[in-house]
């Protein structure tokens, strides 16, 4: 199974950021998925980075 390469969960952290100030210092939970097409050999892994933080909207 392929690894998770730490510089692209740094880009994919700094660009929630950049987008999301507020998410600033989460840490993302990492799940894999596989995928792959018909027709195809093998799969691919693919990996869902989850940013969650409970925040309090201005109109309640």
């Amino acid at each position: 199974m392929p690894k998770l390469i730490p510089k692209y969960v740094s880009k994919a952290k700094e660009t929630v950021r950049k987008k999301f100030p507020e998410m600033t210092g989460i840490k993302p939970t990492v799940s894999a998925r596989k995928a792959g097409s018909k027709g195809r050999k093998g799969t691919e892994t693919l990996y869902v980075l989850t940013f969650q933080k409970s925040i309090l909207l201005e109109d309640g």
